[in-house]
């Protein structure tokens, strides 16, 4: 327990005092309003549809990858890339009918992969046994946020699932030595992120500019970032 590992259960603990005592984060309807609406034949909502295929792709040939070869902590991993996978059909399956019913099924499976990814690092850089125990009450916090945010419109336990650990593994990556995971791959991870996220941002500005919306252009980003932390698991 060194001061890092100290500092990260601090800023966790005050991100869920501090979001218990905001007002509740209702989900706007805004959100369902994406820039690029063209269909492909039938298909509504084309590019936004289809441009989910890289989650599957890069989810199934993590969990194929994973089934010939030994690494640590390998059922996280695995229950990672099913989730990466799993992300690719439910997004896929919102962007055809963009409403706050077919959210939960996008949201759904990300918790599934971020609480993992969370798990996993946290066994491979403070303990081992620490980060395979914490894996299953994370995957009940980050589903239950989900099926919380369904059933009351708070956001605030989702926020905290999906922005915590995007803050934490930066910190573990930094501070934390590293056993079988190079933090240049996992600040790599994290550049192709935050790019999805900035690309998100730009919807509209990126239709317009290259014919593809910035949605579009996040689904590629953010299927990227499992694929380079496959290669970095392969090395």
């Amino acid at each position: 327990m060194t001061w890092p590992v100290w500092l990260i259960i601090g800023l966790g603990v005050a991100a869920a005092i501090g979001l218990a005592c905001w007002k509740p984060i209702r989900q706007d309807l805004k959100y369902h309003q994406f820039a690029d609406t063209h269909p492909w034949g039938r298909m509504p909502n084309g590019w936004n549809v289809w441009s989910n295929a890289p989650f599957v792709v890069v989810g199934l040939a993590g969990l194929i990858w994973l089934a010939g070869h030994s690494v640590p902590q390998r059922w996280i991993w695995v229950i990672f890339y099913l989730g990466v996978a799993l992300t690719g059909f439910g997004s896929a399956y919102y962007h055809i009918r963009p409403c706050n019913e077919t959210l939960v099924w996008d949201r759904l499976p990300m918790t599934i992969a971020f609480m993992p990814l969370f798990a996993a690092l946290i066994a491979e850089r403070v303990n081992e046994r620490a980060g395979v125990w914490l894996c299953g009450p994370l995957l009940v916090l980050g589903v239950g946020s989900v099926f919380y945010w369904k059933k009351t419109d708070d956001l605030r336990p989702y926020a905290w699932v999906q922005f915590f650990p995007m803050l934490a593994i930066p910190l573990l990556a930094w501070f934390c030595p590293a056993k079988y995971l190079p933090a240049r791959d996992i600040f790599i991870v994290i550049g192709w992120y935050g790019l999805a996220k900035v690309t998100e941002a730009l919807d509209a500005p990126l239709l317009r500019l290259t014919g593809v919306s910035g949605h579009s252009f996040k689904h590629i980003a953010a299927a990227v970032a499992p694929g380079w932390l496959l290669w970095a698991l392969a090395r």
